[in-house]
């Protein structure tokens, strides 16, 4: 990865980089933990590690739970790196995992274990970053025919009995259960998607401002208004609050746009934590770049 090799420790829990050292002169070599701040994550023991560098630099791991974790990294920043963890769950467990070259990408691909119907199988997977649900099937093929809206979708066996999650013509669409190996839209529609439901959670740290009397850990509190700068998202859950979902601008039987935009949520209720959890229940994507706001803070 650059100038670094990464490897996981004997003991399967901890993530290093090994690097030759650019402080000395003598020759020496430095090993920097990567997941002090996410040995939660990495506790199950790491299994099997991979590397994507395009686009975004990312290392990915099974580890023995059935889990797959990602770490968003900067090779060749040392000590001083910052890096993102996440954690990624499925229906079923992830087994292994790979990258592999596909034209100006690296794309991750994963071997993971379901249960359909009562029968264990293994099933062959990639990521896609522009589809929002897993073990997907998207109508039309992408091979340049001509293919007509479809209200009645098959193919879809291996997700039998399974509850999907469906995006027809860019806009949600109420979710089925998977019989027979088909679903019957309420509609006829050009573009679909259907797979199983997952939601992107993203969890900030408790707020902690320091004050002149001290500090506000512990005093009750609550966001008065939260401000998400969203690129290219539609509008996530803020404490299971969402903003408002129409615009006024925004035709009558239209799918509401995805938006690069601040958008506010108001009023959140009070607790001691004042840690804000932001959820995408959407098929849809989520990208926030930054969260900001004004805190009410309740001293008595």
């Amino acid at each position: 990865m650059g100038n670094l090799t990464f490897f996981v420790q004997a003991s399967g829990e901890s993530v290093r980089t090994f690097e030759q050292s650019g402080q000395s002169v003598i020759e020496k070599w430095d090993s920097f933990e990567l997941d002090w701040m996410a040995q939660h994550l990495t506790s199950p023991k790491v299994k099997q590690i991979g590397y994507a560098l395009n686009h975004d630099s990312l290392l990915f791991m099974v580890t023995l739970d059935g889990s797959f974790l990602t770490m968003t990294y900067e090779p060749g920043m040392g000590d001083k790196a910052e890096m993102g963890w996440g954690k990624h769950d499925t229906d079923g467990d992830f087994y292994s995992c790979a990258s592999m070259p596909e034209e100006n990408e690296d794309q991750v691909w994963a071997i993971v274990d379901r249960e359909i119907e009562g029968v264990k199988s293994k099933y062959v997977e990639y990521f896609d970053p522009d589809v929002y649900t897993d073990s997907t099937l998207t109508y039309p093929p992408d091979d340049g025919g001509l293919y007509p809206p479809l209200q009645s979708v098959g193919g879809l066996s291996h997700l039998e009995g399974k509850t999907v999650t469906i995006v027809a013509d860019g806009a949600t669409h109420p979710d089925m259960t998977v019989e027979n190996g088909s679903i019957t839209l309420n509609a006829y529609y050009d573009k679909i998607e259907i797979g199983l439901k997952y939601i992107p959670r993203i969890k900030l740290q408790k707020y902690a401002l320091s004050n002149e009397p001290g500090h506000l850990q512990g005093d009750k509190g609550r966001w008065v208004e939260v401000w998400l700068r969203m690129v290219e998202s539609a509008y996530p859950l803020v404490d299971g609050k969402r903003a408002s979902e129409r615009l006024p601008s925004t035709p009558m039987n239209t799918v509401e746009p995805i938006v690069t935009d601040d958008v506010k949520v108001y009023h959140l209720g009070y607790d001691r934590d004042k840690q804000l959890v932001i959820e995408q229940d959407l098929p849809m994507p989520m990208h926030i770049t930054a969260v900001y706001g004004v805190m009410e803070i309740n001293q008595g």
